[in-house]
């Protein structure tokens, strides 16, 4: 608990260097917290009115039914806006407009992001002007950068960075995986270190992903691309496969390279794949 205290101020006339009471009523002032009058003069007081202040930001917002898991560490600022029942882990920190109504696990970082009630940003995740759909999945150590838009139950894993791109319901990227500039339709699963080569050096291009298709495991997807519509077709040992024999030469071929930009709905790109 904070220390109240009162100070009682009364008129002092300075002249010739000595000074001499004014006739005149005291002021007297009450009811204020001591540390209003704290002195920041070095760094460890800037330290301590940082923290004193940290902690009476949290206490209102926890009075509200915001769950801190330690309102000492916990950093909100003061344009975010908190959801009751809202969780915030150790050391998360808060900034700019976010608007917070789900969880947001230990040491995140978030400026000017929104996490709808059931998502779950895990340890270590940074975002930038991102927004989390309701009971989307985020981490642990995910990187969210302006423009990541995260539809209700998607999910991004660990080591994930997503930059102007839109995932819809249900898609996921789970592992090592970098989307920039993209939209990856419902339920679409993006494989292990799979990237989207969004930059040819003057422009950046896009990457359409249909809905319910399977990217594998160290796909590279060179923008444009659109996979999607149209026919599918792979080319391995100078042989065109159609999609009609996919599961066949899914399990006699390893490395794979697309040979068309649009390919069909409830698509399956092969481990190793590249696509231009």
């Amino acid at each position: 608990a904070e220390l109240h205290c009162e100070i009682v101020i009364r008129p002092i006339h300075h002249r010739l260097g000595q000074r001499q009471r004014m006739h005149g009523d005291s002021l007297a002032v009450h009811g204020f917290a001591a540390s209003e009058f704290m002195g920041v003069n070095d760094r460890a007081a800037l330290a301590d009115a940082r923290l004193l202040l940290r902690r009476r930001v949290n206490r209102e917002w926890a009075l509200q039914g915001v769950d801190f898991a330690d309102l000492d560490s916990v950093e909100v600022e003061v344009g975010v806006q908190l959801q009751a029942d809202a969780r915030l882990g150790q050391g998360a920190v808060l900034r700019g407009a976010c608007r917070i109504a789900g969880e947001v696990g230990p040491y995140c970082v978030l400026t000017d992001t929104v996490v709808e009630r059931g998502a779950v940003i895990k340890a270590g995740s940074i975002a930038e002007g991102a927004v989390v759909g309701a009971g989307a999945q985020v981490g642990p150590m995910s990187h969210l950068r302006p423009g990541a838009r995260l539809g209700e139950k998607s999910k991004v894993g660990n080591f994930v960075e997503v930059k102007n791109a839109v995932l819809e319901r249900g898609a996921k990227a789970s592992h090592l995986s970098y989307l920039g500039d993209a939209r990856i339709g419902e339920e679409a699963n993006v494989g292990a270190g799979t990237i989207t080569c969004n930059y040819d050096g003057v422009n950046k291009h896009r990457t359409e992903i249909g809905a319910d298709t399977f990217i594998g495991s160290n796909a590279t997807l060179v923008a444009p691309v659109k996979i999607g519509t149209g026919g599918l077709y792979f080319e391995s040992r100078r042989q065109m496969f159609p999609v009609s024999v996919i599961t066949t030469i899914k399990s006699m071929f390893r490395f794979c390279t697309v040979d068309t930009a649009d390919c069909a709905t409830d698509s399956v790109i092969l481990t190793g794949a590249s696509v231009y």
